[in-house]
């Protein structure tokens, strides 16, 4: 598997512990944390963290991340039940904490996008890799403080997922 790194953030993040604010993130994701004293938002929970190593903290993941409910296209045995394996666009899963994301890639109709299929049931992305890639950017540049891996795993060499890659984290 290819492990991507994409970061925007202080050199001295990637010294990590266990967030506090990640205890109720289960019942929270949906809808505001509770108020705390001196909380911070799930969207820079990393921004407690800049002295610690990133190797030691516990980062929230989400497998099959690009395959979203209302946001996929069923294949011909795919179901919501066997395909959908998240609620959240990557956006909302990102300022919910999210910060490991599993996607797994395939070729449909000449694009690159994410799948959770196997046997033909299952479901395509609708959102193009390279989208996906620049989405996440986008947020990495407005949360400074914030480390996002992604791991990219159950593509072929068809999907050049390498290459996509390359093109869609240049900077200029």
């Amino acid at each position: 598997s290819v492990i991507l790194l994409c970061m925007h953030i202080a050199a001295s993040a990637l010294d990590g512990a266990t967030s506090p604010y990640l205890a109720d993130y289960g019942q929270t994701c949906n809808r505001p944390p509770k108020k705390r004293e001196n909380a911070m938002p799930y969207s820079d929970w990393m921004a407690d963290h800049q002295h610690k190593r990133l190797g030691d903290m516990h980062l929230p993941g989400a497998h099959d991340a690009g395959t979203i409910r209302d946001k996929i296209d069923l294949t011909a045995l795919g179901t919501v039940g066997n395909a959908v394996t998240q609620d959240l666009s990557m956006r909302d899963q990102l300022r919910c904490g999210t910060r490991f994301f599993d996607l797994r890639l395939k070729v449909k109709n000449d694009e690159v996008v994410a799948h959770h299929t196997t046997g033909g049931q299952g479901a395509y992305g609708v959102k193009r890799f390279d989208q996906t890639i620049q989405e996440i950017d986008r947020w990495c540049g407005r949360h400074p403080t914030e480390v996002v891996i992604i791991r990219i795993s159950h593509t072929s060499t068809d999907t050049n997922a390498a290459r996509i890659i390359r093109s869609s984290c240049a900077r200029n």
